[in-house]
């Protein structure tokens, strides 16, 4: 139950944002002309939940030093972009 609303909140923020970006770039092009393609319009971007991503310290819970620890591997992906979700405390798994 719990992995499949944290889907669908993926899912959700994922096309909502793509809507924003989309709109943005198109307000962006009829103010001024971009002279290079922005990089979110062609780049592959990856969400990361860093506390289920890696763990560095062994204590079961993800975490940033984890994250860093793994960029060769998520660069030979052909990412170009990351995407955190929220690190903060929180009452909540999904730190929201």
């Amino acid at each position: 139950m719990q992995i499949s609303i944290f889907i669908f909140l993926a899912l959700t923020s994922i096309l909502v944002s793509c809507e924003t970006t989309k709109n943005n770039t198109q307000s962006m092009q009829n103010e001024m002309p971009l002279k290079n393609t922005a990089y979110w319009t062609g780049g592959v971007t990856y969400e990361v939940f860093v506390q289920s991503f890696y763990d560095s310290n062994g204590d079961g819970i993800g975490d940033l030093r984890g994250l860093t620890q793994q960029l060769d591997y998520i660069a030979e992906l052909g990412v170009e972009a990351l995407w955190l979700m929220p690190v903060h405390p929180s009452p909540s798994y999904h730190k929201y």
